[in-house]
């Protein structure tokens, strides 16, 4: 199969499973939806003729076998985490108009998505993960030419492995994780990066829920689930439940009863200060196991993006076929995966989450559509939700998955 020179190159820097995007010469995105492509695409003849006309981006994360890349904005930050990562460092480097891309492979099992850094609150960097793409090869926005600046193949590591600038609240520790056990809307963020469908990059938009944390330390987890005020303790003793599951789900295994006591008495410590008179340390212990019994999924995993991409990455189930459009299929396909995540809980999803992950033009859409496949008999609604629970409905997925 003839492919352009420059994807020829591209394909054996950065391997055969990564996915190329094509977009206009000039361009970071236009309004063409991507997030459904596989790597498989790069079989496909017309989707190589396109990679030859324009610029070309890269699909990061889970499509591209775990390919990431740290966007730094200024030249003079680049070169100070150089100094702080010769050996990491020495990866795959690109660049638009100014600062870089570094390029890798992530070793860890879980790893963050999408994510804007700062130092010292002031804007630095950025990176990029599943659900989003990097501009490797083509005309900036700004007239210049995007360039390789180092031509090796991106190295593997593991995130553990990145020593951070200091003022940079790093990816092992930062970021929004939510308080509760669900959410009605998605993280809205005025994103930077090269991710949209709808929109190009750089400008203003609403991208998917970010999977920002990657436990490595127990005090990251403390630093996260310690209250800052009275009357959060219920709250911030589910988070470092969840913060446990992330630990097992990175050490792959469980717990023991005394590393968790451990943890807990740690906990118990720090947040003494806002801690109620009326509750002694056996009864915080207590609540902390129901907590852990309770918490469906670990610290950082977001379950609709995680769902989402697995829906994307599978064939229709047979119960879909029955749809015409495809992307009714697919909602079919991210219930399934939503209720094997979920196990035997039934699993919350918002009609403007629908309409968010669809780019559909009203969360009424969304909301038709989940009520035709409860009238399909493909989901039966578990418990209806609304702005009076400030809740997502619960669904349960009928189908055998």
């Amino acid at each position: 199969m003839k492919v352009a020179p420059q994807v020829a190159e591209l394909r054996e820097l950065l391997g055969n499973d990564v996915l190329l995007l094509p977009w206009p010469l000039g361009k970071k995105g236009d309004k063409r939806a991507w997030k459904h492509l596989t790597a498989a695409a790069m079989n496909d003849p017309a989707h190589l003729r396109l990679l030859g006309r324009g610029n070309i981006g890269v699909a990061l994360g889970q499509v591209s076998g775990g390919l990431c890349s740290l966007d730094i904005d200024s030249d003079e930050e680049l070169a100070h985490f150089l100094e702080l990562n010769p050996e990491i460092g020495n990866t795959l480097q690109s660049r638009g108009s100014r600062g870089g891309n570094l390029w890798w492979r992530i070793a860890d099992p879980v790893y963050p998505r999408l994510k804007p850094l700062k130092r010292y609150e002031k804007g630095w960097g950025e990176w990029r993960s599943t659900g989003s793409q990097t501009i490797i090869y083509g005309q900036h926005p700004d007239g210049h030419n995007y360039q390789i600046v180092n031509r090796v193949k991106p190295i593997t590591i593991e995130l553990i492995q990145i020593q951070w600038p200091e003022g940079i609240y790093p990816l092992l520790q930062g970021g929004s994780m939510g308080n509760d056990t669900e959410r009605t809307e998605t993280t809205e963020l005025t994103e930077r990066s090269e991710t949209p469908e709808r929109t190009e990059a750089n400008r203003s938009g609403i991208v998917s829920e970010v999977c920002v944390v990657d436990l490595a330390e127990i005090d990251s987890a403390l630093d996260i689930s310690v209250p800052k005020q009275p009357h959060e303790n219920h709250k911030c003793l589910f988070t470092l439940a969840r913060a446990v599951k992330a630990f097992e789900l990175r050490q792959n295994r469980k717990w023991t009863i005394q590393e968790m006591r451990s943890l807990f008495l740690r906990w118990h410590e720090r947040a003494r200060p806002f801690l109620r008179q009326n509750q002694n340390k056996d009864d915080y212990w207590f609540e902390f196991l129901e907590a852990y019994d309770n918490a469906d999924h670990p610290l950082g995993v977001d379950i609709i993006a995680s769902a989402w991409d697995l829906a994307q990455g599978k064939e229709f189930p047979e119960v879909a076929r029955q749809f015409e459009t495809d992307n009714v299929r697919l909602l079919v396909s991210l219930c399934r995966e939503l209720q094997a995540l979920c196990g035997d809980k039934p699993f919350f999803l918002a009609s403007r989450t629908v309409q968010r992950l669809f780019e559909l033009d009203s969360h009424a859409t969304g909301a038709r559509w989940l009520k035709g496949l409860c009238r399909s008999g493909i989901l039966k609604v578990v418990e209806q939700g609304g702005r009076e629970t400030n809740k997502a409905t619960r669904f349960r997925y009928l189908p055998p998955i």
